[in-house]
């Protein structure tokens, strides 16, 4: 059963009711993680607060970032897209890109001075990409997702010198390397794309290699009426 966002009568992880118990018990967000007391969760025991169901998808990316170990942005990306709160085709995945190449980037050795502070910022300045960009500008959400990793990691601003180029580099190569794949408009597709462009650029450009499988095969097929199958490089032949 899928969940129910757009519906407070039911739990955003799995669509079942939403009970009512007393007295009120002491539980963990099945999002954040944090704790609380509270009388409302799902029949099937999941209990999400009120912050998180406000906007589930972003406190998904956050939580699944901070806790994970993994050095590969793929395995990260993949985690999170996974999450019943991300819909197939969202906004979440302007952040996702580069949320999970700053995690790869610091499980891989990389010092990012304010970790959460940074996957904030990202998760924010993702958020100003329009849901249809690519359809609006011929850009891509996930490319620019890789340029905004860039600013963040670099600390980018309007009089740096260091780093314009580089940024714009990695920028224009997501966009080179996605505009060889035959459409229509994949996230999933574009997010593979950025993330894999940019890790195998990370040691070249931030001296930190990242872990990145040799073939990604993408899992969400069968969920894409859209899906060019054989024809994008992630169908899982």
């Amino acid at each position: 059963m899928s969940g129910g966002k757009n519906n407070p009568d039911t739990c955003i992880l799995c669509g079942a009711p939403i009970k009512v118990v007393h007295p009120a018990q002491t539980m963990h967000c099945a999002i954040c993680g944090r704790k609380y007391t509270d009388v409302v969760l799902c029949k099937e025991g999941h209990y999400i607060c009120e912050h998180c169901r406000k906007d589930p998808g972003k406190e998904m990316i956050r939580s699944i970032c901070v806790r994970s170990t993994s050095k590969n942005p793929i395995e990260i990306a993949t985690e999170i897209m996974s999450s019943p709160v991300i819909a197939f085709r969202q906004q979440e995945h302007h952040s996702i890109v580069a949320a999970s190449l700053l995690t790869a980037y610091k499980n891989n050795g990389g010092n990012v001075d304010d970790f959460k502070a940074s996957l904030m910022e990202i998760i924010k300045r993702g958020t100003h990409i329009p849901y249809k960009i690519q359809l609006e500008t011929g850009t891509s959400g996930g490319a620019m997702s890789a340029g905004i990793f860039h600013s963040v990691l670099t600390g980018m601003n309007i009089h740096n010198k260091e780093g314009w180029a580089e940024g714009a580099m990695i920028v224009a190569e997501c966009m080179t390397k996605i505009s060889e794949i035959e459409g229509p408009c994949c996230c999933k597709r574009c997010t593979f794309t950025a993330i894999s462009v940019t890790a195998q650029n990370s040691e070249k450009y931030y001296n930190v290699p990242m872990d990145i499988p040799e073939k990604i095969r993408c899992k969400y097929t069968k969920r894409n009426r859209d899906c060019v199958k054989a024809n994008c490089p992630y169908f899982p032949a």
